[in-house]
């Protein structure tokens, strides 16, 4: 089995895991179909987002927003500009993983909507 293989086996049990770990304690007041639906969904969005932002590079936003906060709330907080701030922490995406993780957080979307609407 190749490793792509694996790491997309390991990331959908973790994911249903999550998912049955919603039905099971957040969703005993609805009917068990929605609950799988409502899990699905939440399990998904949640990796379709994390994949997007992977995917476009856009977790530099956090980094440019971290120096902003630290320039202003902390005292020991060395001189340095934000293009040498930003160069030391380079953050290089996995396409590889993020890929992976928004390709699954997709279908699970897909899936929630469809029980959602025909079953529902």
């Amino acid at each position: 089995m190749s490793y792509r293989l694996k790491r997309i086996i390991k990331l959908v049990i973790i994911s249903l895991s999550f998912t049955a770990l919603w039905i099971f304690t957040l969703g005993r007041s609805v009917p068990r179909i929605q609950a799988i639906s409502d899990g699905l969904f939440i399990v998904g969005l949640l990796l379709f987002f994390w994949g997007l932002i992977t995917l476009t590079r856009a977790s530099n936003i956090f980094l440019s927003t971290n120096y902003i906060f630290k320039l202003v709330f902390r005292r020991n907080f060395r001189a340095v500009t934000y293009h040498d701030y930003m160069s030391e922490r380079e953050v290089k995406a996995d396409n590889e993983g993020a890929w992976h993780n928004f390709l699954v957080g997709l279908s699970y979307l897909v899936i929630s909507f469809t029980i959602a609407n025909v079953i529902l």
